[in-house]
């Protein structure tokens, strides 16, 4: 069988954080050095050869932690945009001024994705962990916007803030964001001590996201780690296509298949919400990681059994979210 290249590949460069969010799967955090077993600056650029041999139509995303902690961020999305990959960040955005801005596209960066965990300043400064996180992060979503980075918004729905989606939507909009991507929190690293979500309350705010991503016309809107989506859209609308369609923008689950995430340290996993090492980027090359690892092998013929194989609904189960099947049910 042949392999297809993967889309995405997430390269969390570093554990370092300026922020101490209470859901976040790296347990990132402030650490005054760099950890020594960060990939290094040679390392990370090896590695980024490796997925443009794959394919150079790859988006890269690099994320941390914070990325921009790294001083050599500028190099790695240099050296990647030169192979023809595509490199975007995914941020806090709080060290996003206009200098470092105008920085980064002169690098190469295409895109940034920016977290707002709600828009009441307090309680988003409260899940992030630090006072005045929210007027930073503002700043920065105001310093894409004036040099024309294209800007998305990642948005994670607790019980606490499912009632601000739509304000997120039209906050989304007004600040120019080609896309709003909603997050159902997987509850891993850190994130495993926080009050998730409700079965009611999922089931509630999935509903609801469900008929505003249907009617969307002048943002693009998508549910992210939501496995019932799919179910939930062919309820809505029968004849929408997106019930039928496959890949990142119909809501599909591409980890192993045509998505992949690196550590910083340089374990390879399916994503960064399924905690399975599948080799290192130290010991293999990225290359025969992605073909040989037989975990990604079974993501690509998945087998449901039990229950799983007879429900309605197998044959979108096996493309949809496959990080929330592996916690406690809600």
């Amino acid at each position: 069988m042949q392999i297809p290249s993967p889309h995405v590949v997430a390269l969390n460069l570093t554990r370092r954080c300026n922020l101490n969010c209470a859901h976040c799967y790296m347990d990132a955090g402030e650490r005054l050095t760099e950890a020594p077993d960060e990939l290094s600056t040679a390392e990370v650029c090896a590695l980024v050869d490796d997925i443009a041999g794959l394919s150079n139509e790859t988006m890269l995303v690099l994320t941390g932690g914070e990325p921009l902690l790294r001083k050599d961020i500028e190099a790695i999305v240099r050296h990647g945009s030169a192979l023809g990959l595509m490199m975007v960040l995914g941020t806090n955005g709080m060290a996003l001024t206009e200098r470092r801005v105008a920085a980064l596209q002169e690098a190469g960066v295409l895109g940034v994705g920016i977290s707002v965990d709600s828009l009441d300043p307090d309680r988003h400064d409260a899940f992030r962990g630090l006072p005045g996180a929210f007027a930073r992060t503002m700043a920065g979503i105001d310093a894409c916007r004036h040099a024309g980075l294209a800007l998305q918004i990642h948005f994670t729905i607790t019980d606490d803030t499912a009632h601000e989606l739509d304000a997120m939507i039209d906050f989304a909009r007004s600040c120019g964001a080609v896309a709003l991507n909603v997050f159902f929190l997987v509850c891993t690293g850190r994130g495993r001590h926080v009050s998730n979500i409700s079965r009611d309350g999922y089931d509630r705010a999935l509903r609801h996201l469900t008929r505003r991503v249907h009617d969307a016309e002048d943002i693009m809107i998508r549910a992210k780690c939501a496995p019932h989506f799919k179910r939930m859209a062919l309820e809505l609308d029968p004849d929408w296509p997106i019930t039928m369609a496959q890949g990142y923008e119909a809501g599909s689950c591409l980890a192993g298949t045509r998505y992949a995430r690196v550590t910083p340290e340089g374990e390879v996993t399916p994503c960064p919400y399924i905690e399975l090492y599948v080799g290192s980027v130290r010991s293999r090359s990225f290359a025969e990681i992605w073909r040989d690892a037989p975990v990604f092998a079974q993501l690509r013929a998945p087998q449901l059994t039990g229950r799983c194989g007879v429900c309605e609904y197998a044959g979108f189960a096996a493309a949809v979210a496959r990080a929330p099947s592996r916690r406690p049910a809600i």
